[in-house]
């Protein structure tokens, strides 16, 4: 299956590399190395270029499913869309998997759509998020 998609995800810093733009659903504050995820957490990330999108359930949400992991082990994807008011912007929501403290890359697949290393768009492996306890 192909798609039209080019996702990448924003950075916390603004600079296209290093960790990503993560919240704590249960607090909307962003993930820290003061603050960073745990274990079985909901998390929230944004983006831009998952592609095409339809209403279900009164969201809209990516026509595709992402495929997301977190140091190579796949996380649970509870939401991929389009949050209100947001035109040009992506969201997904995930559970942390099950790893050890530290700071893990973070894959996203839209469809036959994993990027590389070295694409020329923004490289989604180069996102980290901060993982503790």
């Amino acid at each position: 299956m192909t798609t039209n998609a080019s996702p990448a995800l924003f950075s916390a810093d603004g600079s296209g590399t290093g960790n990503a733009a993560a919240i704590h659903a249960a607090t909307g504050q962003p993930v820290t190395p003061d603050d960073p995820s745990t274990n079985g957490e909901y998390l929230e990330l944004f983006g831009t270029g998952f592609g095409p999108s339809h209403e279900s359930g009164g969201f809209e949400v990516t026509s595709v499913t992402p495929l997301l992991r977190v140091a190579d082990v796949p996380a649970s994807v509870t939401f991929s869309g389009v949050p209100q008011d947001g035109v040009g912007l992506y969201q997904v929501n995930f559970i942390v998997p099950d790893l050890p403290p530290g700071t893990f890359e973070i894959t996203l697949s839209m469809g036959s759509y994993n990027q590389q290393p070295g694409d020329p768009a923004d490289s989604v492996v180069e996102r980290r998020i901060l993982r503790n306890n």
